[in-house]
């Protein structure tokens, strides 16, 4: 939608990389990373609570593997197996969400508003990065972009590991193990 408007009044007969990148950064990983924050910020401010991390963490997590979940199955509609494989085992937006609910949840203990806005600016910078990365036409650039998602999917999965750990020491400290 704001590419679109963009494209329309601002960027006229633009490149297809500069059209690809407003696509992927705006039309897609700036809705979706809004959209998400919204959703779990709405879940936090309806309680009347104080929330610990794990609890922020959760509600991000949540609502991130449910995006997930939810888009892939779009993609399982037209998508190749290759895609569809790759989406499994990195599960992106469970990790962006980590990322985001860590940050949000730092600003939440500390009250200060700046981390909710770094919470969806450094998200979707990542965001939009991997989905620019697939776009066809950076590898007519040079073939080394062709390893920038791997790099990327490979961070994703490393951050699922990290999310995985944080709520198994998590539960472990409230249980005094």
């Amino acid at each position: 939608m704001i590419g679109v408007v963009l494209k329309l009044f601002v960027f006229q007969n633009i490149p297809t990389l500069l059209d690809r990148a407003i696509y992927k950064f705006l039309d897609l990983a700036l809705v979706e990373e809004v959209v998400k924050f919204m959703l779990a910020k709405s879940v936090i401010s309806k309680t009347q609570y104080k929330h610990s991390t794990a609890d922020i963490l959760s509600y991000f997590v949540i609502i991130g593997a449910m995006f997930g979940i939810l888009e892939t199955a779009l993609y399982a509609i037209g998508g190749s197996p290759g895609v569809l494989f790759a989406r499994a085992i990195t599960i992106p937006h469970v990790g962006y969400a980590f990322i985001m609910g860590l940050i949000y949840a730092k600003g939440y203990a500390k009250g200060k508003k700046s981390y909710m806005a770094a919470a969806v600016i450094v998200v979707w910078l990542i965001h939009g990065l991997y989905d620019f990365s697939l776009t066809p036409e950076l590898y007519d650039i040079s073939e080394s972009w062709m390893y920038m998602p791997f790099a990327l999917a490979v961070f994703d999965f490393i951050v699922l590991i990290l999310t995985i750990r944080y709520f198994y020491k998590d539960r472990k400290k409230r249980r005094g193990l």
